[in-house]
C-alpha cells in the first residue's frame, strides 16, 4: 500500500507543479501498465513511467519507488537490469531509452543508493537519478531544464 501511495503522490505532485509551469505531463502510467518487454522474453518492471515535455525538450523516465524494504544488493541487481537493457540497444516507450529515477523514502537511503550507482559501470551515472520522495518533482524539473 505504501508503495502505491508513493507513486500516486508523485503523480499528484507532478500535476500540481505542471499547473504553474510551461511544461506538460505527456504521459504517466503506473505498474503494471508501464511494464515493458525486456527483449529477452521477460519484462522491465518499473513502478511508473512518465514523460515530461518542456521548452528545452522531452524527458522519458521509468520510476522505481524505494521504501527501503529491499536490500541494497537487490536494488543493485535491479539497476543492472536497466543497464543491461540499455547496453543491448533495447528501447522503451516512445522508442527511446528512458532514464530511471529511484525515489527513496529517506535521505539516508538516498545516500546509500547514490553510492551504489557511483560504483556501477558507466553509463550508470547518466542513466540513474536518485531522489527522496519530497525532492522527486523538483529533481525532474531541474533535469528537464538542462
Amino acid at each position: 500500500m505504501r508503495h502505491t501511495l508513493m507513486v500516486s503522490e508523485l503523480y499528484a505532485a507532478l500535476v500540481e507543479q505542471i499547473s504553474s509551469t510551461d511544461a506538460k505531463l505527456m504521459a504517466f502510467a503506473a505498474e503494471p501498465a508501464c511494464w515493458w518487454p525486456d527483449g529477452l522474453g521477460g519484462w522491465m518492471k518499473p513502478d511508473a513511467y512518465l514523460v515530461l515535455d518542456g521548452p528545452h525538450g522531452r524527458d522519458h523516465w521509468w520510476v522505481e519507488a524505494d521504501l527501503a524494504t529491499e536490500s541494497l544488493p537487490t536494488i543493485r541487481r535491479k539497476l543492472l537490469t536497466y543497464l543491461s537493457f540499455m547496453e543491448r540497444g533495447q528501447l522503451g516507450p516512445g522508442e527511446v531509452m528512458p532514464r530511471v529515477l529511484v525515489v527513496t523514502s529517506t535521505p539516508a537511503r538516498q545516500s546509500g543508493i547514490r553510492e551504489l550507482v557511483w560504483h556501477l559501470p558507466e553509463p550508470a551515472r547518466q542513466l540513474f537519478g536518485v531522489s527522496t520522495d519530497v525532492e522527486a518533482v523538483p529533481y525532474l524539473f531541474s533535469v528537464l531544464r538542462e
